[in-house]
């Protein structure tokens, strides 16, 4: 399958990268008509404000990154141990399907958390799943098995991002226990 990604990826300067992952979200964007795009987690990361309007961008984090400066960033605070200052996103303020798009780098979340902000996808949105991160995510074979996800192969797709379009329902509590190579025990919150 012919590629425009460069074999060089990881050598290229930090501005080149920004370049070349702004030039993907721009063509996602276009490709699966994302209108609203849910970034939770964000911490200070402001990449996908290269293909998105302020506007069009919802940014939550547990915590509230002051280096955000004027960009509104909102507490997940949904339903949390009230002795732990740490949210959670396994609840959500938003309703089922809010969202075209759900950009995921870095989350630190459980399965659980994940599905929840799952539920804020649309049925054909699509999960931008990020492979740039500290390792102790959801791995990304346990999503090529979750049922209602169907990875996206383009052309355009860096080589540490997946792309995974909603095609039904978030899978329920049971049916996250039954993908194969999920642990419980292993991908607790992290946070």
């Amino acid at each position: 399958m012919a590629t425009n990604r460069p074999s060089h990826f990881y050598e290229l300067t930090q501005e080149r990268q920004s370049e070349f992952i702004g030039k993907f979200l721009r063509q996602l964007k276009q490709d699966f008509g994302i209108k609203r795009m849910y970034y939770p987690a964000v911490g200070e990361d402001r990449i996908l404000e290269t293909a998105f309007t302020l506007e069009e961008l919802v940014y939550a984090d547990v915590e509230i990154a002051e280096s955000m400066g004027s960009v509104p960033v909102m507490i997940a605070d949904l339903g949390s141990d009230p002795n732990d200052p740490r949210g959670t996103y396994e609840g959500n303020p938003f309703p089922n399907g809010h969202f075209d798009g759900v950009f995921y780098q870095d989350g630190h979340m459980s399965m659980h958390e994940l599905m929840g902000v799952l539920e804020t996808l649309r049925v054909n949105g699509v999960l931008v799943f990020s492979r740039k991160n500290c390792g102790q995510e959801v791995p990304i074979q346990v999503l090529e098995e979750t049922k209602g996800l169907s990875r996206s192969d383009r052309p355009y797709i860096p080589p540490f991002y997946a792309v995974f379009q909603k095609t039904g329902p978030t899978p329920t509590a049971r049916e996250i226990l039954d993908i194969p190579g999920y642990d419980p025990m292993q991908y607790m919150h992290i946070g």
